[in-house]
């Protein structure tokens, strides 16, 4: 992995806008056509914007804002920007920060979940049910719900075959409600209603035939869904009683933010004061509860300035909630919105137009004629030569995933960038051997789709590894490791060590453990590898004392470090992507242990195994590496995507269409927003289907390939899913699968070739210069860089896998104890901000944090002599007016460069002057060391204090408007928490920071930020040839 640094940048020192300029606005204004321009310049009151595929709407959202700040309508921080993806909310942020500068990083570009989870941790006094709660898992959720089933009298919830036969419908249900605003109150409403109406209902009964005076069977269904639905109600109740003890799950941040905001507090009116101006982004993927969170934030005034922008072709996640009748939700509550239509497509030809127009205009239900006077089509203004949509079909799959990568090979020979190529298809599991073939072929493809993260490699190798290690007597366990490839056993004698008795009959021996500990006795069995076996074997006996008291991530990070996995990780040219799977297990493990303190390694595997047992998923992870590879995705994930090439794949019928969703529940709810027996089930689903033909189709810019095999892997006959039928005949043609079956008949040893996949170098500069500037540099950041630049590399910029240490753990502690014990003197509660207030602050902060039984012991008793001490010593002369934890983000020092920190406490002093504290655990330093002028000492700590003082010297608007003043911080303070060990005294330093200090520190972010940027670094080292870092940035150049 070598970098050049050819074509070096040095990084610019300019003042960076706040938003453009009226001309440069022009000059993107005027390339506008003429409804976009309509939808720019609408700046008040309700505006609804349908906006086909390819039509622009990003540029007219991104456009819009600017033009709302340049006409001083309102001020960054006052606009509010709503979309339903991270990948969204990143676009939206990438292109408004291109666009408009630092201005962009103070606008609020949002998920409807983030944005209210945001809320909900900046108001904790508005939503005590979440304080210091976590959000529980899916795997604890399933407990939760199986509990209540089996602990109250349900008659049709626990059928007697089956007890938990319901266990996920119901918490399937349970999110529906959700995501609809519905709480178990208003549910019981809803049941008690559909029970009053089917009481009055006229015609229940036969009037004739032998079954006069019987109540028709469809009632008798009907009665008997009521009577379940009640006891649904029950259970939603009791769920929520339980899963509020533990925590909360997803879709509650949501619905408490929509019933807190509806109970009438000022919080509502805080934020409509706030935001004056709300924009939601693909408005059609909105549920009710969505809608709700807008419809609360606007209704202050009878005509508020909201913007929508949507598209009804494209609603395609009714399974998460959305369906139209959200999306016509708008108009209905807003009748005197503009609505504005975009109908020139900058991306397609006008034959994949066409194409998915014909398949569009199928739909049974269609908002054309309610919105807009009628259905309108879309029009090219692309420059791609014409083409129509080809249509293959082959006797099988194996010869379709052939055709496939025959096709991409011709296109990438031809000139065709690899990554303009998209392979689309209907479920996840279909990219398995679509992926199998490209590889076979020859071709990089990268998948793209929501894959399990316990399906990795990686992730496999290192469970069974800490299953071996926490169970090490266990000769099954061990045995599965062995063929990992990185202990670098041979198969032979890994054979030897499984079945000793085949090589040698007559042993006294009986365990693999009794073999591998013995030198002779591998020597006996002829171990080719006896030393390397041995050395291998001793690790993981090493490992297994060492993780029994451990908590589940120290335990975790040992075995990664100590097995060579992580060293391993680092060889492979996707080490990026391989590392983050690895790092977001060591999350989940730091997440269960922050809420068990007896949380072990067995622990950990137990619930692993239970989420597999479950049949539950760990959504892999999902980095945006630049990679110039074919791209596989489901149609659900190409959603806002474009690519020059796009094949749609097992277009059969029953795979793209006539799918049925079938619920065991039935409730009234699903009457409401069109899912299940109830509702027109039908064709509701039918239509979802064609809506994701649609966006499939509309994927591409020159040509789309649709096939479909004939037979499935059963030999069953396939046919044609309908929506092919339904693509005009002037936009579609026939292509000739003859000669692709004809040429994988000579070729067909590929279905059992090795996988011969050219190494693609991920083109890793631009990822990880990404990550620098959308991360910036803090003051902990630069000090790791200036110590060692591969330490900053690892730890943050690559983030390896890493558990906090004891200390680092009880730094964190005191850090929160001292946060709450100075935000409650602040609050003028002096009573109870006593010491046993910050004790008991510090206690329960470290019970939060993922450290083990002895050590929390230990730490606790640490932690609070050193916090009782300082307690009595400063409780006279405390500053009670402070700000604590105060995050400062985005400020740009120069083009691509962004710091940002957070600061432990800011002292108000008066006169808008500040006196900025930093926390110090650990030993306490002299003030030389502090300032690096002793022997071994850094500086790091009054390097910070300069970095402090370049943030509040920097500070936007928004952030000075949330400390209420504008700061002067007038000096900085090093405050030793814990007390001398020879002396029992606590030390402060205090600096008044220099103008010099500071134009010295910004010029050494620069340099740090232009050696980043540049990977002037890569070839270096931090010269301590003991340097962990640097052993690592060695093997893996």
């Amino acid at each position: 992995m070598h970098y050049s640094h050819t074509g070096r940048k040095k990084v610019r020192r300019a003042k960076v806008s706040n938003a453009m300029n009226a001309k440069e606005f022009q000059q993107f204004y005027s390339r506008l056509n003429r409804e976009q321009k309509e939808a720019v310049d609408s700046l008040d009151g309700p505006v609804m914007v349908v906006a086909g595929p390819g039509t622009g709407k990003t540029q007219v959202l991104i456009l819009r804002t600017a033009n709302i700040m340049l006409k001083g309508k309102a001020k960054p921080e006052e606009i509010l920007a709503l979309t339903f993806t991270d990948s969204g909310v990143s676009v939206m942020r990438e292109r408004l920060i291109s666009m408009l500068g630092q201005a962009a990083y103070h606008i609020c570009i949002s998920t409807f979940h983030s944005f209210c989870n945001e809320i909900i941790k900046e108001n904790p006094d508005d939503f005590p049910q979440f304080f210091r709660k976590n959000l529980v898992d899916e795997i604890s959720q399933v407990g939760i719900i199986e509990k209540v089933i089996l602990n109250n009298n349900f008659k049709l919830l626990r059928p007697f075959g089956n007890n938990l036969m319901y266990a996920e419908s119901l918490l399937n249900a349970f999110s529906d409600m959700k995501k609809e605003g519905v709480s178990p109150a208003r549910l019981n409403e809803m049941v008690k209603q559909q029970e009053e109406n089917f009481g009055i209902m006229e015609d229940l009964y036969n009037e004739k035939g032998p079954y006069k005076g019987k109540m028709k069977v469809k009632y008798r269904v009907l009665e008997r869904d009521i009577e379940k639905n009640k006891e649904v109600v029950f259970a939603y109740k009791k769920y929520q009683e339980a899963l509020l003890e533990r925590g909360y799950d997803y879709d509650d941040i949501i619905l408490c933010f929509i019933e807190r905001l509806k109970s009438g507090n000022i919080l509502l009116e805080k934020l409509q004061e706030k935001y004056r101006y709300i924009m939601a982004d693909e408005h059609q993927d909105a549920n009710q509860a969505q809608n709700m969170v807008i419809e609360l934030l606007c209704s202050a005034e009878e005509t508020p300035n909201i913007f929508v922008v949507g598209d009804e072709k494209q609603s395609i996640y009714r399974f998460q909630g959305a369906n139209l009748a959200n999306f016509l939700y708008f108009h209905t509550k807003f009748p005197m919105a503009k609505i504005i239509t975009l109908k020139e497509n900058y991306r397609s030809t006008q034959s994949i137009l066409d194409a998915a127009g014909s398949v569009a205009k199928n739909n049974l239900r269609k908002l054309s004629g309610i919105l807009t006077k009628e259905e309108t089509g879309l029009f090219s203004q692309g420059i791609h030569p014409e083409k129509k949509v080809r249509v293959y079909a082959f006797k099988d799959t194996n010869l379709e995933n052939y055709f496939v990568a025959k096709k991409i090979k011709k296109l990438i020979k031809s000139g065709v960038a690899p990554r303009e190529i998209s392979v689309l298809y209907r479920n996840n599991k279909d990219s398995v051997w679509i992926k199998d073939m490209l590889e076979k072929s020859g071709v990089a493809c990268r998948v793209e789709s929501d894959e399990d993260l316990l399906s990795g490699e990686e992730v496999r190798n290192l469970f069974r590894i800490m299953k071996a290690v926490s169970d090490f007597g266990n000769s099954e366990n061990l045995s599965a490791i062995l063929s990992i490839d990185f202990f670098g056993i041979p198969s032979l004698d890994a054979y030897k060590l499984i079945q000793p008795r085949q090589f040698l009959r007559h042993i006294k021996f009986n365990s693999i453990h009794d073999i591998m500990r013995s030198s002779k006795r591998m020597r006996d069995l002829g171990i080719s590898k006896a030393i390397r076996i041995s050395r291998a074997y001793g690790k993981l006996e090493n490992l297994s004392r060492y993780v029994k008291d451990k908590s589940a991530p120290q335990a975790l990070e040992a075995i990664l470090r100590e097995s060579g996995m992580l060293k391993h990780i680092l060889l492979k040219d996707d080490y990026i992507e391989r590392m983050a799977r690895v790092g977001k297990l060591l999350q989940l493990s730091k997440r269960l242990s922050a809420e068990n303190k007896y949380y072990s390694i067995g622990d950990f595997i137990s619930h692993m195994e239970l989420i597999s047992a479950k049949n539950l998923k760990l959504r892999d992870v999902r980095l945006d590496i630049p990679k110039n590879a074919v791209r596989l995705m489901t149609a659900h994930r190409s959603k806002g995507l474009e690519f020059d090439y796009v094949f749609i794949t097992g277009a059969s019928y029953g795979h793209w269409g006539k799918r049925r969703d079938r619920k065991m529940l039935k409730l009234p709810l699903y009457e409401n927003i069109g899912i299940g027996a109830q509702s027109n089930a039908s064709y509701d689903a039918e239509d979802d289907e064609r809506r994701l033909f649609y966006v499939a189709l509309t994927r591409a810019r020159k040509q789309v390939y649709i096939s479909y095999p004939r037979l499935n892997y059963d030999g069953r006959e396939l046919f044609p899913c309908q929506f092919i039928t339904e693509i005009s005949d002037e936009s579609k043609e026939e292509g000739t699968s003859q000669i692709y079956e004809d040429s994988f008949a000579r070729n067909y040893g590929v279905l059992f070739a090795e996988k011969k996949t050219p190494t693609v170098r991920e083109e890793e500069k631009d990822f990880l210069r990404n990550i620098f500037q959308n991360r910036g540099l803090s003051p902990t950041a630069l000090n790791n860089y200036i110590s060692c630049p591969w330490k900053y590399f690892y730890n943050n910029l690559l983030q390896i896998p890493r558990a906090k240490t004891k200390h680092e753990m009880l730094g964190t502690a005191v850090h929160a104890a001292l946060k709450d014990f100075f935000d409650v003197l602040r609050s003028k509660n002096e009573a109870q901000a006593g010491r046993d207030y910050l004790l008991e602050c510090f206690e329960q902060a470290l019970w939060k944090e993922p450290i083990g039984e002895h050590d929390f012991t230990e730490s606790l008793e640490k932690g609070k002599e050193s916090l009782a001490r300082y307690y009595e010593n400063y409780k006279d002369i405390l500053y009670k007016n402070t700000v604590n934890e105060f995050g400062i983000k985005n400020i740009l020092l120069a083009d691509k460069v962004r710091i940002t920190g957070k600061i432990d406490k800011i002292e108000i002093l008066g006169n808008g002057e500040v006196n900025v504290v930093d926390y110090k655990t650990g030993k306490r330093k002299t003030r030389n060391a502090l300032c690096g002028l002793t022997r071994n000492s850094t500086g790091n700590e009054k390097r910070q204090l300069v970095f402090y003082k370049i943030l509040m010297d920097e500070m936007s608007q928004s952030a000075r408007e949330k400390m209420g003043f504008k700061p002067i911080m007038v000096s900085g303070e090093i405050d030793f928490v814990e007390p001398e060990k020879r002396t029992g005294k606590l030390y402060k330093e205090k600096f008044v920071i220099l103008e010099e200090e500071i134009r010295q520190l910004k010029d050494r972010i620069l340099e740090v930020s232009d050696e980043i940027l540049n990977f002037s670094f890569w070839e270096r080292t931090c010269g301590d040839k003991g340097c962990e870092y640097c052993g690592m940035a060695e093997m893996m150049r």
